[in-house]
């Protein structure tokens, strides 16, 4: 039967339903993408697949940039990805994206004046465009532009419309990869600042130190070439110490005076500098042809400078201000070895290191609480074991009103009478504040590293656990300055690490500190310790380490274990595997188990 016209408009619009339809799934299945997309790279390329199939597009550019600083800091396809270049360098683009206020449909591409950044390839010139602005939040803003396949192939309304919603759901995806990015960065930094702070606490070899430092780095900020320098005092000169990515001749130049170059001006002002071209500044001296940009903050003890911690990219404007806090926390650790170094051979020189030691000893074992508060359901108990080089472990148990125990264990840096010394200001600053029973684990690490940067050296610093566990119910607030996080074996046989806080106590002024909370129930085993149980070493110089220690809490004999028994089990098993190696570092371990469900009648004894 022939075809009627109201049959051929019918399945011509079936038709059209159909296409529609398709269109909406892809659309759907691309916000999929890009919500799932696990980094910046991945995400570029989702977008960029997103909108040239969802669109039947030739090609397309989407860019997002930060007005706040002044920076593109993202840009799709992947392959013009520029990170960090600032919009007064990207050939006018801030000037071109304010002419284009609203959703745009043109004709004709050539009927526009591109701007390099989004400027159509050969192949695309003639071809019909969608402009599409986006307000992703009041600090970014982003472009979409598309291009059609050919110049026959015009845009419609419908095709604007899919455009907008690619564009705020690629906005939306970059803000939240930039959120996941920096996020992940400064946890990548407070690892590895923890890891280096322990090496620090344990070295007292400047050269091993250094190179750990500057090597650390490079996971946190990506470089091609740094420097740490010490100042020379007498001569007024900065003379190198440590160094990578340098030509053995620039190496032997760089011996200038305090106030050249970039690294001396750090060191006579005092304060950190980002020079996003060295090619455009005077203060420069230029020992590598091939970098561009440039960062120095200074080695600071109080007021006193020491040194410089110096590093150099190939790429324009590779730095910004999250780096410098990055570079400046790590210049801290620098001072603080070599300070430590220089501590060191100072006792060594007086030949009283036998002295000290007794007086810090002395020191810390007037500090450690004399008894641990008893519980029923609950078992505590303590391990103790001060190494012979007298370090600066912390630890106690509070109870509060019969209705909480507050649990603690710290490390400071250093040893001998100075780590003694920064124990007890510590001990001081954690009772003043851990007493009151209105402030949170939180609270209290932020008002003891407050006190602490106001009393102590700025090369001091010390890590600390605190967590305050709840009779009634069995929650735990805790928070974790630094410190090793403790372990919490659950009688399933799970096992988590509390690691929620902030950096370490001491050299950050206005650091901020996270509240952690856990429940503790039946059966559950929650141990802290110090870095002297996991680091301890057999003669083969293998340590103990983390997973050895689960796996005595896990596997030590006999159902039902109390933490005392738990304790002798652990101790045993350390002093088997240690064997006659001398202990170097202070050890300290914490054992609460919990042998009934928490009730609210429960009263500490």
């Amino acid at each position: 039967m022939p075809l009627t016209t109201s049959r051929l408009r019918k399945r011509a619009s079936s038709r059209a339903s159909q296409h529609r339809a398709l269109r909406w799934r892809h659309l759907a299945e691309a916000f999929t993408e890009m919500t799932a997309a696990p980094d910046a790279a991945a995400l570029a390329v989702s977008i960029e697949d997103a909108v040239v199939r969802t669109l039947d597009a030739g090609a397309c550019v989407f860019l997002v940039f930060d007005q706040t600083a002044d920076q593109v800091v993202f840009e799709a396809p992947r392959r013009r990805r520029n990170h960090r270049k600032p919009i007064s360098e990207t050939d006018g683009l801030a000037p071109w994206m304010a002419t284009w206020t609203a959703p745009t449909v043109i004709a004709d591409s050539r009927t526009v004046s591109w701007t390099r950044r989004v400027r159509p390839d050969e192949a695309m010139i003639g071809h019909p465009a969608m402009i599409v602005p986006v307000s992703v939040d009041p600090a970014l803003s982003g472009l979409l532009v598309v291009f059609s396949r050919s110049a026959e192939t015009a845009f419609s309304e419908e095709d604007l419309t899919f455009a907008q919603a690619l564009a705020r759901h690629a906005g939306l995806a970059v803000k939240h990869t930039l959120l996941y990015e920096s996020a992940r960065h400064e946890m990548a930094s407070r690892t590895v600042l923890y890891e280096v702070g322990k090496r620090i606490s344990s070295s007292l070899d400047l050269e091993e130190v250094l190179n750990l430092i500057i090597d650390s780095l490079q996971s946190v900020i990506p470089y091609d070439a740094a420097v740490i320098f010490l100042l020379d005092k007498a001569h007024q000169t900065i003379e190198m110490q440590t160094v990578r990515g340098y030509a053995e001749s620039a190496i032997m130049d760089m011996h200038m005076k305090v106030g050249e170059g970039i690294s001396g001006w750090a060191a006579k002002t005092g304060h950190g500098v980002i020079v996003p071209d060295v090619r455009q500044d005077d203060r420069y001296v230029n020992l590598r042809p091939t970098t561009r940009s440039e960062m120095a903050v200074p080695l600071a003890r109080g007021r006193e400078i020491i040194g410089v911690f110096n590093i150099e990219s190939d790429r324009v404007a590779a730095y910004d201000a999250q780096d410098i806090a990055s570079l400046e926390a790590f210049a801290s650790q620098a001072t603080i070895a070599i300070e430590n170094a220089r501590l060191y051979r100072e006792s060594l020189r007086t030949k009283q290191l036998e002295k000290e030691l007794e007086v810090a000893g002395e020191i810390q074992r007037t500090l450690m609480p004399r008894w641990v508060p008893t519980v029923p359901g609950l078992s505590v108990a303590v391990l103790s074991r001060p190494s012979a080089a007298v370090g600066g472990d912390f630890y106690d148990v509070i109870s509060f009103a019969d209705k909480y125990l507050g649990f603690a264990v710290g490390d400071v840096v250093g040893k001998g009478v100075p780590g003694a010394i920064m124990m007890a200001s510590l001990y001081t600053a954690f009772h003043e504040y851990a007493t009151d029973t209105l402030m949170t684990a939180s609270d209290v690490m932020t008002r003891v590293n407050a006190m602490l940067h106001e009393v102590t050296a700025p090369d001091r610093f010390a890590t600390l656990f605190y967590g305050v566990l709840s009779m009634k119910d069995g929650t735990f607030r805790y928070c974790n300055a630094g410190h090793n996080p403790p372990i919490l074996c659950r009688r399933d046989g799970s096992v988590a690490y509390l690691q929620a806080g902030g950096l370490v106590l001491g050299p950050f002024s206005g650091a901020q500190y996270e509240l952690g909370e856990t429940e503790l129930s039946e059966g559950d085993v929650l141990i802290l310790y110090t870095d002297g149980v996991t680091e301890a070493q057999n003669d083969e110089q293998e340590e103990f380490g983390l997973e050895r220690l689960e796996q005595v809490i896990k596997t030590c004999p006999g159902p039902g274990l109390s933490a005392n028994a738990l304790k002798e089990c652990l101790d045993q098993t350390l002093r088997e595997f240690v064997g006659d190696t001398p202990q170097h570092d202070d050890i300290t371990v914490i054992i609460l188990k919990v042998d009934q469900e928490f009730r609210q009648e429960f009263v500490v004894l």
